[in-house]
This record gives structure tokens, sequence and C-alpha cells, in this order.
């Protein structure tokens, strides 16, 4: 006999969408832009902003945040979670990028992590949320507890494609300003 598990995902309430539609908010709840404070951060490229209900967040973050956050910011994948929309994108998608990430000189990695990019995603999405969550109000926003229809681990954002905004205009240039 078939057995069938139920899972239920408990997001907290600032992550949940809005009851009616004239509640979607008009501007993102979080910005990626470049840092302005005019700070000179060895190893900071860029920053995360909020506004609404995470107002205060001014997260700045290196290259494998940059890396994560630029990913399910850029995503309009979306996948549906007891109720709730969350951005994704897939393992094999992440995987990807981290090579031409590499290619392009903009993260490092060699040998057998060379050879298998998906476990190398795992390991720097461990640390991602590690570093992330060092400001808290952004603890629980970042996920990757869900697999596709094909088995496929989703790393994932508790937030819809309007909700998130991209506002660096090049990320060859946030590099190109950490090496001068």
């Amino acid at each position: 006999m078939p057995s069938t598990c139920l899972l239920i995902l408990a997001l907290p309430d600032e992550y949940k969408k809005p009851a009616t539609f004239s509640d979607v908010p008009s501007t993102p709840v979080l910005v990626l832009d470049e840092i302005r404070d005019g700070e000179t951060n060895r190893g900071l490229l860029a920053r995360i902003v909020g506004n609404e209900r995470f107002e205060g967040v001014n997260k700045k973050i290196g290259s494998r945040e940059l890396f994560f956050v630029w990913l399910l910011f850029r995503s309009n994948h979306t996948l549906d979670i007891a109720g709730e929309r969350i951005t994704v994108v897939t393992e094999a998608e992440a995987s990807q990028e981290l090579l031409k990430w590499s290619s392009d000189g903009y993260l490092q990695f060699s040998g057998k992590d060379r050879e298998r990019p998906a476990y190398r995603v795992q390991k720097m999405w461990g640390e991602f949320v590690r570093q992330i969550e060092k400001e808290k109000n952004l603890k629980n926003l970042f996920t990757a507890a869900h697999k596709d229809r094909n088995g496929q681990r989703l790393y994932g954002i508790c937030l819809r494609s309007n909700e998130k905004q991209i506002a660096v205009t090049s990320i060859p240039a946030l590099f190109q300003k950490a090496t001068a």
C-alpha cells in the first residue's frame, strides 16, 4: 500500500503574501544595490537595502553572497508552498552560473570542486545562509528545503518576483571597483 507524505512549511508572518491584491507592495521590499556610502570595503561588493517590512536592512555583501542574491533576485521561477509563493533557482541553474562566474573570474574554485559544481554550490549555500542571517531581519528568508518535480534541489528566497529589484547596473563593474 503506497504511503503519502505531507510537507507543511510555516513561514514567518512577515514573509507571507498580502491578503488582497491591493496590499501588494508598489515598490520592492528588498533591493540589490551598489555600496554608496563611500567606504572602501575590501571584499564587499554590493548591499541589500530593505523597504517596508525590511526597513533598516542595509547589508553589505561579498562575492559569495552576491552570487546567490543575484541568482535569486534575477529569477522569475516561483514555487507555491503552503499557499505562499517563493522565488527559486534549480541546482543545475546555480551550477551553470557558478561555472560562468568562475570563467569570468568573479569566483574561484578548482580541483574536485570544479568537476562537481553542484557540490560546490551546496557548500557555498550553507556559508551564504550563515553570513546573510547575521542580519536579523533576513533570518529564514532563504531556503534550500525544496525540490522540483524531478527531485532536483531548489534554492529559494521567500519573496515574490515583484518584491525584489536589482539596482546594480553591472556585475563586472562591481568587481572592477573591488580591485581598484
